[in-house]
């Protein structure tokens, strides 16, 4: 498998990483092969960076994988960050057992209320839901 890959890269066709792929591959080096996150961050950067690859969105997977990496999040809930912060979304709650802050702007409470236009997604992590609010500071919580 690891040559038609490295052949099908050599070959110079556009290749698109989705960016599920790139999230499945985040969790396969992690989980199954226990790789270390700041070296599955520089694989993921190493495989965004190859010339025969095309994401949708490159800033946003970088930006999730500086949260994934520096923020030390689960990839699903970094990528949500990101893409709150790109779109102008204002809040992701996370309904998790969990109840720690995970934001981007650090400003949410626990008793905060969401209102607005929300996205809900659905992760490893739990039921995740953006809301769109008056703020371009992406927060993200966890309830």
């Amino acid at each position: 498998m690891a040559r038609r890959a490295t052949a099908l890269l050599a070959s110079g066709e556009r290749l698109l990483l989705a960016d599920l792929v790139l999230a499945e591959c985040v969790f396969v080096l992690e989980s199954f092969y226990e790789v270390e996150r700041s070296q599955v961050a520089a694989l993921m950067r190493a495989a965004i960076a190859l010339p025969a690859v095309e994401t949708l969105d490159p800033a946003a997977l970088l930006r999730a994988l500086e949260v994934y990496e520096v923020d030390r999040r689960d990839f699903a809930d970094a990528y949500l960050v990101a893409q709150a912060e790109a779109t102008g979304v204002g809040k992701i709650v996370s309904l998790t057992a969990a109840s720690t802050a995970l934001s981007a702007s650090r400003g949410a409470k626990p008793d905060d209320r969401c209102s607005g236009e929300a996205i809900v997604s659905s992760g490893r992590s739990g039921l995740l839901l953006l809301v769109r609010s008056g703020s371009r500071a992406a927060e993200a919580r966890r309830l």
